[in-house]
């Protein structure tokens, strides 16, 4: 019969491997003597999440919290239920398990063989360094979550632009002790927050510089992550990991592309955007911001406007198609648009699309001279009796 940490473990292995169905059926058959198990309801909770029933895993992680209320036998439920509360309750939630993190960290650096916890993790993870970068990792997705409270939520708070500093501090000073070590597995994420705090606080200049740096750091870890996939020396739990891994950098790269097109950085949001798609070739928001940027391009020289911010606001701001300067520009435009336009006519992805977003995709494209029917796919997408779709949509 198998143990609750092994029922767990492989729990977690579905939901690492986009499988939630079958976590979440695993372990409904093993409930049956850990309803009152914090650590077996906190990852029932997260699969719940998983498959988008806030209500059950709402129920599920508060029950776990309370069981367990000083996080003594996992942190996450914390991290997951502080997230989808917000507000001061879900900071000091977020604050339980940052501190029990922070806690753990420090008695790993001293040796001290004082908390169950480490010891169980050094069996997981094999060494010192491993755990510190597990430890370093949760508290870094705590932190970026309690500054996206503190912008948010909290943002008329006194003291909310003071405790985004505080804490993104701590993050750059976590991610700096893992660098000693190595330097390759800085944490990008760290670097992207904090342009978006210079955003916010209106220093453009720095908020260019964190973004650079996020952008590198990204890249390598993006050039790393597909050297261990197509090694054929790799085994196959490292190439299974570096695969979840790298998809799970999409999300934070359409972050960063957002931020790149909001900084005026337009060629950097291109280069983002283009990367994306090396990782899902069927993302249509890295299309449509690599559009995007490339019709501000196109603008800001025919019309010499170089305050980004008005380009982006003035949305009707109309394009010369003739114009020789931009003629490439726009073509580049177009091609990315059509892309996007193209992967919205299956239907599985056009419902997971939001309207507003098909609306401006749309919107953009005629701007830029409609769809392109011939060129180069890299889609995927049957381009097969296409005309009709294309003049009723656009």
């Amino acid at each position: 019969m198998a143990t609750l940490d092994e029922i767990i473990v492989k729990a977690r292995n579905f939901i690492e491997t986009q499988r939630p169905d079958e976590a979440l059926e695993f372990l409904e058959s093993h409930a049956q003597g850990n309803e009152q198990n914090s650590k077996f309801l906190s990852v029932l909770g997260e699969t719940y999440l998983e498959i988008s029933d806030l209500d059950q895993a709402y129920d599920l992680l508060k029950k776990a919290c309370q069981l367990d209320p000083n996080a003594e036998e996992n942190v996450e439920k914390f991290l997951y239920l502080g997230q989808m509360i917000g507000g001061k309750d879900g900071e000091e939630l977020l604050n339980i398990g940052i501190n029990r993190l922070t806690n753990q960290l420090e008695t790993l650096s001293n040796d001290a063989n004082t908390d169950s916890k480490i010891e169980e993790l050094l069996k997981l993870h094999g060494d010192k360094y491993k755990v510190a970068k597990y430890l370093v990792t949760k508290l870094d997705q705590a932190l970026f979550v309690l500054i996206e409270i503190w912008m948010t939520d909290l943002c008329m708070e006194p003291e909310a632009e003071s405790k985004c500093e505080e804490l993104i501090t701590k993050a750059i000073r976590f991610d700096d002790e893992i660098a000693q070590s190595r330097p390759e597995d800085r944490n990008p994420e760290v670097w992207s927050t904090l342009a978006n705090i210079r955003i916010s606080q209106q220093r453009p200049d720095d908020a260019r510089q964190a973004v650079n740096k996020a952008w590198e750091l990204f890249n390598q870890k993006k050039s790393q992550l597909e050297s261990i996939s197509s090694d054929p020396d790799t085994d196959d739990k490292a190439v299974n990991e570096a695969t979840v891994e790298y998809i799970e950098l999409i999300q934070p790269l359409i972050t960063l592309t957002r931020y790149s097109i909001e900084l005026g950085l337009l060629e950097l949001a291109i280069s983002i955007a283009s990367s994306i798609q090396d990782i899902n070739e069927q993302n249509v928001d890295s299309f449509y911001l690599e559009g995007f940027a490339h019709s501000l391009l196109a603008k800001k020289q025919q019309l010499n406007i170089e305050d980004i911010g008005q380009l982006i606001e003035n949305e009707d701001l109309e394009l010369d198609l003739k114009d020789p300067r931009t003629q490439q520009t726009v073509q580049d435009a177009r091609v990315a648009l059509s892309s996007a336009f193209k992967l919205l006519q299956v239907d599985s992805i056009a419902e997971e699309t939001d309207e507003e977003l098909v609306e401006k995709i749309n919107q953009l494209l005629n701007q830029v001279g409609g769809f392109l029917l011939k060129e180069k796919d890299t889609t995927g997408i049957d381009e097969t009796n296409w005309e009709n779709e294309i003049e009723q949509d656009i």
